[in-house]
C-alpha cells in the first residue's frame, strides 16, 4: 500500500500471513510455512488491530 492514506483497523480471529523470503530464526517458531514456493508464512491470531502509514505497517495482536 505505497503511498496510502492512513488506516487503523481491527483484526478477528485467523492467519495473519507474511510473504517474505524468510523469516529470523528467533520469530520462526512462532509461523508456519504455507508454501515453499512463495514464501507464504502464517501467524495464528485470536484478534488484533492493524496499522498503515508513512508505509509502514504494524500489526499488534494476541
Amino acid at each position: 500500500m505505497k503511498n496510502h492514506a492512513g488506516i487503523v483497523s481491527s483484526l478477528i480471529g485467523g492467519d495473519v500471513k507474511l510473504f517474505a523470503n524468510s523469516i529470523d530464526e528467533a520469530f520462526a517458531k512462532n509461523f508456519t510455512k504455507e508454501s515453499r514456493k512463495d514464501s507464504v508464512f502464517a501467524y495464528a491470531i485470536k484478534s488484533g488491530v492493524v496499522e498503515f502509514n508513512h508505509n509502514k505497517g504494524i500489526i499488534l495482536c494476541e
